[in-house]
């Protein structure tokens, strides 16, 4: 890195190619986010990809998160002990299930209740 320093106001200032600088600004905002993980991690935050993000946007999130988890419809009806006709229901729209239904389906699932439920203003899709 070629480095050039002036005064300005009194005050040293340095003067690096852009290439240089983009390279520093670069590393800076890795190591933020680096920073930003290690901290995420720490919390027990889970961190999900922006696909399921995505998907959660428009999808039903009971599906989605389903599939993200790798569950068959049947398997995470037994963990959460509902039935499949229920779940089913849910997934489709049809009931938005009791408030007992929805908690053992988000302890099943890892998430939390409120993670099952649409964002404010859209309506899920099968």
């Amino acid at each position: 890195m070629k480095l050039q320093t002036i005064e300005i106001n009194g005050a040293p200032c340095a003067i690096v190619p852009i290439r240089d600088y983009d390279e520093l600004r670069d590393a800076l905002e890795d190591a933020a986010d680096h920073e930003a993980l290690r901290q995420s991690r720490a919390s027990g935050e889970e961190l999900v990809p922006g696909a399921l993000v995505d998907r959660l946007g428009g999808g039903n999130p009971v599906r989605v998160w389903r599939e993200y988890r790798g569950l068959t419809a049947t398997a995470l009806a037994r963990r959460a002990k509902v039935s499949d006709a229920e779940l089913s229901a849910i997934e489709n729209g049809a009931v938005t299930g009791s408030v007992q239904a929805l908690r053992d389906i988000a302890d099943a699932l890892g998430v939390t209740v409120d993670d099952l439920l649409p964002a404010a203003g859209q309506e899920s899709t099968p």
